[in-house]
């Protein structure tokens, strides 16, 4: 029997294997290590035939899950050298990495089709399909891809003691993270043209094939150090200091994922209320639309969609520094103080550029560049700033009791915080790009990750009772109880809409503005005063605020209503774990394990749907974190 809809079954083969040589001198150690991981995997409904439906209005799409196969194999090898001379410690090495990726491995699928509303799903009047073809002939088509990509990093560092109260690190690392080449030579990506401004240079721009996606930087070197400094000889007073960069890799599936891209396949789009195509063919399975096959222009445009590369992209990396006193407090217990910080820069970003406010106003969708639709471009242009206080107060396991209580107070800001969907659960804003892409300047706001407030603590107990009676003693000695709680404020979200200029969204009017899942996004304008407050866990869940509390802007221009401006519910959880252990014999032993998730069953709220496009839902709280959840445990040590 086959169910339409099928979601298909899951299918992974994973391996791994390392090897190791350690190799001893009198002064110097040398570590050699070698490893290997291979992962496969198959997902999705090889039957499938039902496209994927987005109905503005609906909280989530709906259709087939295509089958779809990863192929990922990564060689690794490292050496590290030790060399102690008087009071330096010196060690140096390095890493090599290849990594292998097959992607996209799958039959053609059957696209997208988009719907305003309810109505014209049910009446079969999709306003705008998307679907992956080959250019020449307009059927569907895939695109399989085979990536290869090198990285390379260097090391030196002295850990130098200066003297019995002073230390220091100074150190320097060196990174190489190549370009992905594909197997059989398929990249393409965009060429810019020719012209005075960047726009006149994507206006002028074409989809065709490439030798290398970018350059890769090769001036990548990081230098870090840090100091710490014992006032008093005996660990009583300790403070430390030091900070350093750091060069990150390159998001792998934005940079080095499959593309369906000329000349080889495009993602089309038919979208006649705006002038693109003339006439949509609905119906499942999908029927063959000529319009598909118009052929590839000179610049390789039959209006498709296109996930391109910058060939200017430049290395991201983060600079971080810190500072913290510890002391000693009483005989057993130890606190601490300190400050941390991190800016973030040339961080990665995806977004369409080939788009402009006021494009729909004439009731057809230009683009700056005529030939494509969205051109969601991997660049860099995100930076980040995060600054923390810390305070912690801490006592080691003493007389079977042991405690750690911690309070961050801390304030991240960014201009984008997410290259790609699922960071969180209760994700509000699913990898978007920017309202306006020519004003990055406003979507500079508290980080999606800004939690200003958040406490944890963590208490083991491990009584033992003086009891007489050696029965007594054996049943009531040798349980440990741990627990491990926290509370934190909620994250920041924003109000937008991803309903299409037709349905009365993309207030801008300029088509897009939904990076990586596609679709809308529109800010309105600032509501009334009393809107942007605190709220309770009753009003989460009875609906924060209405649609009708943010006024749209004028057509054609953007909402004045600022990213993340709101905060969500705050959170709370306490795990609780009781274990004991029971000798059986010299060389086995029982362990016996309970453990309570969210012990006291907090209900602890996700982010409130923020789409004003969905209604019925909007400004509510619909799903939660984890009930309390119970688990017993036994296992045999041997």
């Amino acid at each position: 029997m086959k169910i339409r809809g099928s979601r298909g079954a899951f299918d992974g083969a994973f391996g791994n294997g390392n090897l190791g040589y350690t190799k001893v001198y009198t002064r110097l150690v040398n570590d050699a290590r070698f490893s290997f991981q291979t992962i496969k995997t198959i997902t999705g409904n090889p039957d499938a035939v039902v496209p994927e439906i987005a109905i503005t209005g609906l909280a989530a799409n709906f259709g087939d899950v295509f089958q779809n196969e990863t192929r990922l194999r990564t060689y690794e090898f490292r050496n590290t050298t030790s060399y102690q001379s008087g009071p330096h410690l010196i060690r140096f090495g390095g890493e090599y990495r290849h990594i292998f990726k097959g992607l996209s491995i799958a039959p053609p699928t059957a696209g997208t089709f988009n719907f305003n509303n309810l109505t014209d799903f049910a009446n079969d009047r999709p306003f705008r399909q998307t679907l992956t073809v080959n250019p020449s002939t307009g059927q569907p088509t895939n695109f399989p891809r085979y990536f290869g990509v090198k990285e390379i990093g260097l090391f030196v560092q002295d850990d130098w003691r200066i003297s019995p109260k002073l230390g220091a690190n100074m150190g320097l690392r060196y990174n190489y993270f190549g370009d992905p080449q594909e197997r059989n030579g398929i990249l393409s990506s965009i060429v810019f043209g020719q012209g005075n401004n960047y726009f006149s240079r994507l206006a002028n721009a074409s989809l065709t094939r490439v030798e290398r996606l970018y350059r890769p930087q090769r001036l990548n070197f990081a230098p870090r150090g840090g100091i710490a400094y014992d006032h008093n000889g005996d660990g009583t007073l300790v403070m430390r200091a030091g900070g350093g960069l750091a060069y990150q890799p390159h998001h792998g599936q934005s940079v080095g994922g499959a593309r369906a891209l000329p000349p080889d396949a495009v993602q089309g789009i038919l979208q006649p209320n705006v002038g693109i195509g003339t006439n949509i063919r609905y119906g499942i399975p999908v029927p063959f639309n000529p319009e598909f096959s118009t052929g590839a222009s000179a610049r390789g445009g039959v209006r498709p969609t296109g996930f391109v590369v910058n060939p200017d992209l430049k290395t991201q990396y983060t600079i971080n520094w810190f500072a913290n006193i510890q002391r000693r407090l009483f005989s057993s217990w130890v606190g601490e103080i300190g400050y941390v910080a991190t800016r973030g820069v040339n961080l990665e970003r995806i977004d369409d550029i080939n788009r402009f406010a006021g494009d729909l106003l004439d009731g057809r969708e230009d683009r700056i560049n005529p030939s494509f639709g969205p051109l969601l471009f991997v660049s860099n242009g995100v930076n980040s700033s995060y600054h923390g206080m810390t305070f912690e107060v801490r006592r080691p396991m003493t007389h079977g009791f042991s405690l750690q209580v911690n309070y961050r107070w801390s304030k991240w800001l960014d201009n984008s915080s997410d290259t790609s969907t699922g960071q969180f659960a209760d994700n509000a804003e699913p990898g978007k790009g920017a309202q306006d892409v020519s004003r990055l300047d406003l979507e500079r706001a508290r980080s999606m990750f800004d939690i200003p407030h958040r406490f944890t603590g963590m208490v083991i107990w491990a009584p033992s009772l003086g009891v007489s009676s050696k029965w007594m003693k054996q049943l009531a000695n040798g349980w440990q109880v741990s627990t491990i709680f926290g509370a934190q404020s909620g994250r920041p979200f924003s109000v937008w809409t991803n309903a299409s200029f037709q349905a009365g969204g993309d207030f801008n009017a300029d088509g897009g503005g939904g990076a990586v899942g596609g679709g809308f996004y529109d800010r309105p304008d600032a509501p009334a005063s009393g809107v942007i407050r605190g709220y309770s866990k009753q009003e989460f869940l009875s609906g924060i605020f209405q649609v009708s509390d943010f006024p749209k802007p004028a057509r054609g221009s953007n909402g004045a209503l600022g990213r993340n401006t709101f905060r969500g519910p705050r959170q709370f959880t306490n795990d609780v774990a009781v274990t004991r252990s029971f000798r059986l014999g010299e060389k086995r032993a029982l362990q016996f394990r309970a453990e309570a998730f969210n012990l006291f069953n907090t209900v602890s709220l996700a982010l409130p749907n923020s789409d004003l496009s969905i209604p019925g839902a909007f400004g509510k709280s619909t799903t939660a974190f984890d009930p309390r959840q119970i688990q017993l445990g036994l296992r045999l040590q041997f």
